[in-house]
């Protein structure tokens, strides 16, 4: 994070804990429909035109370690199978033989020298290329060449990888802006991955994802945790470009030591100022939520698993020095950080199954946002924008009052 970066944030902390109402200007915000949460129909142009234009977190290079290494990724809603090349290279392809359409692959991972489909099995080389058809001379005219399986854009940053099924889509480095650089010196290539599980929340997933936006909530669910070690008065709202956004929430003075949060795990990098003294925490549109740690931390990925039910998965990153035990469990110490993590989001998520059925009840007709709360909003405001406020029923729409509170791209960040 560069210089600049870092006095604004404290700039904006300082005024946070002085201020005694919204900043000068900062508009009203129309509540935000109900329907959103639990109209099929705006569900299904979530699914038709939402997901299959955003860029979207699916693995991380560890899982996919040496040549041949293969991952099923199905979260976006399609069948997607990630495979690292003889080249080195990992390519994203929709799980689906050029045949007749069954899966090329069944297992959930694994390495191959080449990809097999069970069903007819025809061969297919790990960049793709039909390699080999069974009783090949029954096919007229057939153009092996014209058959390999079907790409999809597939882009790394750091270690993380992302796949996006639009080929229209600006590439994942000017999608995310400015984010990248703002961790350049958390050195995020050298991460480990640590671990991953999953849990369902019986909720809409923008519902889900919005219980980690704000800390309004902080001193009222997270009293006998979170609340001990931060100062939610403090915290400091960022709307970046994309509708990604960043909350910097201020760590309380009397638990930092010489500047630092206390830790018995080694911190990675070159951290800067403000990954040190406040919890700093980003969401990567639409659904990626993390916690930042300079020891360790968390993905948040919330994804629709139908309107009203969300499947939330939590990677576990540590640093270069992070080894499992020899069996491959964790160490003693990251199960203990575990725990602890998903005590806090036992307390994140206790409310949400409720919310949904309030949502569908017919009492509840909109969300009203105070400032705290803007980062909704602004997650709101770029789901329309991708999706296309024309096919968006006007009663359904999030009218967009917050471009002018979004912040400027720094000169090299476009």
């Amino acid at each position: 994070m560069d210089q600049a970066t870092t006095e604004r944030i404290k700039r904006e902390i300082e005024f946070e804990f002085g201020r005694t109402e919204p900043p000068e200007g900062f508009p009203s915000l129309p509540d935000i429909p109900a329907q959103r949460y639990i109209d099929p129909g705006f569900f299904d142009l979530e699914r038709r035109l939402l997901w299959p234009r955003a860029w979207l977190f699916a693995a991380h290079v560890g899982q996919l370690p040496e040549p041949g290494s293969f991952l099923l990724w199905e979260a976006s809603g399609v069948p997607v199978l990630l495979v690292r090349g003889e080249d080195e290279r990992i390519r994203a392809f929709f799980n689906t033989c050029r045949h007749r359409g069954a899966p090329v692959v069944r297992e959930p991972c694994g390495r191959a020298r080449r990809l097999r489909c069970h069903y007819h099995s025809w061969v297919y080389d790990l960049d793709g290329s039909l390699h080999a058809v069974p009783d090949e001379r029954d096919f007229v005219a057939l153009e092996k060449a014209q058959r390999g399986l079907i790409e999809l854009r597939c882009e790394t940053w750091g270690g993380w990888i992302f796949v996006n099924r639009d080929a229209e889509a600006p590439a994942l480095a000017t999608a995310i802006g400015p984010v990248p650089a703002e961790l350049e010196d958390l050195e995020v290539d050298k991460l480990r991955f640590v671990t991953s599980y999953s849990l369902h929340l019986e909720c809409n997933w923008k519902a889900s994802v919005e219980a980690f936006l704000e800390v309004y909530h902080l001193k009222h669910i997270h009293a006998d945790t979170v609340d001990k070690f931060l100062d939610h008065r403090g915290a400091a709202m960022g709307l970046l470009p994309g509708g990604h956004s960043r909350m910097a929430t201020p760590v309380r003075p009397e638990i930092l030591v010489d500047g630092n949060v206390p830790s018995p795990f080694s911190s990675f990098g070159r951290p800067g100022e403000i990954p040190r003294i406040t919890n700093l925490a980003y969401n990567l549109f639409p659904n990626l939520v993390t916690p930042l740690d300079i020891t360790g931390f968390p993905f948040l990925l919330f994804w629709p698993l139908d309107i009203r039910t969300t499947r939330l998965d939590v990677l576990w990153f540590g640093g270069p020095d992070y080894e499992p035990e020899e069996d491959g469990s964790l160490p003693v110490l990251w199960q203990k950080r575990k725990a602890a993590f998903d005590l806090v989001l036992d307390e994140d998520t206790e409310n949400l199954a409720a919310i949904q059925k309030s949502l569908e009840s017919g009492g509840f007709r909109g969300i009203p946002l105070n400032y705290q709360e803007r980062r909704l909003y602004h997650l709101h405001e770029q789901i329309d924008r991708t999706m296309g406020i024309d096919d968006i029923p006007a009663t359904m729409r999030v009218q967009p009052r917050l471009v002018d509170w979004v912040e400027p791209v720094a000169e090299g960040d476009a």
